[in-house]
């Protein structure tokens, strides 16, 4: 049945994308127009002039699957008109007057929605292995904002699907010391997914700090290693750094080539904050936990309140199981959660201050480790099905929001 859980957050994530109207996910019609140019074989150009393309200095691989439907259908013509009554604190509002495309394109756009259902199982599936099968990661790994982002285009949901197969092979390098060189092009592919794939480099460097200075066999304490893998040329550490300094020199001269810069030039806010305003307004932290969970459309339609003191509880038991979860892989795990906070904090006060909880994400694999190490096995069938429960309730929040 475990083997199944992937493909039925596929499916739910497919739901999503169907259920959610075009255009009403954060920046939803910049990324389309990344994903249009990248479907006619080119990089977008930078925003100048086009009110929708500031997502331009992303990297391109977050958007290759709804680029091929996009270039199979032969483009779509989108003409989005801004909602004058579109109102953020509103539950339901709509930032685009609908439609803005004919019955044809309304197609090809979900169905280049519903690739990124692919990222929701490889994610479940990542998340899964790291925590052993056990059936209580489910209601981190089917959070509703999970399958909220993975239906819908973004880069977000292919940066969450990387980084966690990056952190499942981070654990068991740093337990084994194996598999180095396809650890690091994994960090790599992170990289060309999205730039705030940094923060793998802290995990990177406790995983290198950790591993054993040669690979061990799978079944080291009872089989000795075969002769022909006595000799280690290299340690594992240092061929994972060898290969992670590669690939981030990869993405610097990529960065360097489109731009003229090692970091691509994002743009900012007309006012971001400063340390010591996030500390006298606390509520953005509250802002964080409700997006990480479940706010929908533009960050305006949250779920009714019983809701978030089930996610509560669920975020409780994450830190229990910061405590419970031994050895290597409560460093590397810990050391990705910190980092990831730290960046989004980082963004807030140097970039815009945003509270969304979907930079988060990209951790999910790791907070669902921690929670379900902490959760009793007898509830854990207790606890998947109310995770497929609070998904499907959140599809019939959304359809009745915006029917």
């Amino acid at each position: 049945m475990t083997r199944l859980l992937p493909l039925a957050a596929a499916v739910l994530a497919i739901a999503f994308a169907w259920v959610v109207p075009l255009g009403e996910s954060p920046d939803e019609l910049a990324h389309l127009r990344y994903a249009e140019a990248l479907a006619t074989g080119r990089l977008p150009a930078l925003w100048k002039g086009d009110a929708h393309g500031y997502e331009a200095h992303q990297p391109p691989l977050g958007y290759v699957l709804p680029a091929l439907v996009l270039a199979v259908a032969g483009g779509v013509e989108v003409v989005p008109v801004a909602n004058t009554r579109f109102d953020f604190h509103t539950a339901g509002s709509r930032a685009f007057v609908p439609p803005f495309a004919d019955a044809r394109d309304r197609l090809v756009l979900r169905l280049a929605r519903s690739t990124q259902a692919f990222w929701a199982a490889l994610t479940v599936w990542a998340g899964l292995a790291m925590c052993g099968e056990r059936r209580g990661a489910l209601p981190y790994l089917l959070a509703p904002q999970l399958l909220f982002v993975c239906g819908a285009l973004n880069n977000d949901a292919a940066l969450i699907a990387v980084v966690s197969c990056t952190l499942l092979l981070l654990v068991r390098f740093a337990a084994t010391g194996r598999h180095p060189i396809g650890t690091g092009l994994l960090v790599t592919a992170a990289l060309f997914t999205k730039g705030s794939a940094l923060f793998l480099l802290a995990p990177v460097t406790v995983a290198c700090a950790i591993a054993p200075p040669a690979p061990m066999a799978p079944t080291a304490a009872t089989t000795p290693m075969p002769r022909r893998n006595r000799r280690v040329r290299f340690a594992p550490p240092v061929v994972l750094l060898t290969v992670t300094a590669a690939g981030l020199a990869a993405w610097a001269a990529f960065n360097f080539a489109r731009f003229g810069s090692l970091l691509p030039p994002v743009p900012t806010a007309s006012h971001v904050a400063t340390l010591s305003e996030l500390l006298r307004e606390p509520r953005w932290i509250g802002g964080l936990f409700r997006s990480f969970w479940a706010k929908f459309g533009m960050l305006n339609t949250p779920l009714p309140w019983p809701f978030y003191l089930w996610f509560a509880a669920l975020s409780g038991a994450v830190v229990v199981g910061v405590r419970r979860l031994a050895g290597s892989q409560r460093l590397v795990l810990a050391s990705a959660l910190l980092a990831n906070a730290g960046l989004v904090l980082a963004y807030q006060l140097t970039v815009d201050l945003q509270a969304q909880g979907r930079y988060l994400l990209p951790s999910l694999a790791a907070v669902a480790a921690f929670g379900s190490a902490a959760l009793p096995r007898r509830v854990h069938p207790v606890l998947a099905w109310g995770a497929v429960l609070v998904a499907l309730a959140a599809l019939a929040t959304i359809a009745r929001t915006y029917s």
